[in-house]
C-alpha cells in the first residue's frame, strides 16, 4: 500500500475524531458573545460578564462529556506473545520497541 494513502487514512481518522469537538466549541462558545451583542443592540441593560464565560466553559464541559462518557475509547495496549503492542490510528496493533520504563529512563538521562 502506498505510504501517502496510509497518511491520508490516518489524517481522515484523526479529523473524524477531532471534528465533533471543534464543532461543539465553535457553536457553543459563540452564544455568550451573541447574547452580549443582542443586549447592546436592543438597548437592554448591560449583560453580565459571566454570560460570556458560562458559554465558553460550557463548550469545554460538553466536549469533556462527549469524550469521556459517550465515546469511552482510550488508547489501548495489549500483550501478544509476550510482546507489548500499541493500537495505531488505523486499528492495527504494532509492537513497541521499548517499554515505557526504558523510554522514561532514557528521557531522564537526556535531561541530566
Amino acid at each position: 500500500m502506498n505510504v501517502k494513502l496510509i497518511v491520508i487514512a490516518q489524517n481522515v481518522k484523526s479529523l473524524r475524531y477531532l471534528f465533533p469537538s471543534t464543532l461543539i466549541y465553535s457553536c457553543c462558545a459563540q452564544f455568550g458573545s451573541m447574547i452580549t451583542i443582542a443586549f447592546q443592540a436592543f438597548n437592554l441593560p448591560t449583560a453580565p460578564l459571566c454570560i460570556f464565560h458560562i458559554f465558553f466553559n460550557l463548550s469545554f464541559l460538553l466536549i469533556y462529556f462527549r469524550h469521556y462518557c459517550i465515546n469511552p475509547d482510550r488508547i489501548s495496549t495489549t500483550t501478544i506473545k509476550n510482546e507489548r503492542t500499541v493500537k495505531n490510528p488505523l486499528g492495527k496493533f504494532i509492537p513497541t520497541n521499548v517499554t515505557s520504563e526504558q523510554y522514561f529512563q532514557a528521557l531522564q538521562h537526556q535531561w541530566n
